[in-house]
């Protein structure tokens, strides 16, 4: 019966060096688990760093859905319009060296995905007929 670790993944055969200490040993063994085993495409270890037009785009988001979500209430409506152009002339401005997950999702108009994207919940997003 072969060796597994408390999820049930095999283990990496990775040899710690007696002198750590066992706290950290632990805590290595933790993350050699989940690293082994887990779906990659699921897990984010660090924040994405954002530059400023990227910055910027997540404000414009972050107002689109705040005007969203007092249409139902509000009087007049706001206008939606300007938020659309700033939103277009911003990924303009990311060019074709922009993320191409951020700009699949800002071309194909998935302004929440985009939104989702760019705050690190990416996992959040459901998959549409595009696979993305």
């Amino acid at each position: 019966m072969r060796e597994t670790t408390a999820n049930g993944c095999e283990p990496s055969g990775f040899n710690l060096q007696p002198a750590l200490p066992a706290v950290v040993v632990g805590v290595v063994a933790i993350l050699k688990s989940y690293l082994i085993c887990a779906n990659l495409d699921d897990l984010c270890f660090s924040e994405r760093r954002m530059n400023e037009t990227e910055r910027e785009i997540l404000s414009a988001l972050d107002d689109l859905d705040r005007m969203v979500k007092s249409m139902k209430t509000a009087n007049p409506k706001p206008n939606l319009l300007p938020v659309f152009e700033k939103l277009d002339s911003l990924t303009s401005r990311l060019g074709p060296q922009g993320d191409p997950s951020l700009l699949h999702y800002l071309h194909k108009k998935s302004y929440e995905k985009a939104r989702l994207y760019l705050e690190g919940r990416d996992a959040e997003n459901a998959r549409g007929s595009c696979r993305h």
